[in-house]
């Protein structure tokens, strides 16, 4: 998919979230995206991600 650190992605329950992290074993991305106004991290795996609006 071709998903890097800065890169934007769109979950599946419709957020936006910005790579933070890639993490190899096991597969995930720390991430991070907007609350209110507030920002914050999360771990998701592959399957959360629906498309990359933004890659680095």
């Amino acid at each position: 998919m071709g998903i890097n650190e800065h890169s934007v992605v769109r979950l599946k329950d419709g957020r936006k979230a910005v790579i933070l992290m890639c993490v190899d074993n096991p597969q995930c991305y720390i991430v991070e995206y907007e609350v209110d106004g507030d920002y914050l991290e999360d771990t998701i795996s592959p399957e959360d991600i629906v498309e990359v609006t933004y890659k680095t």
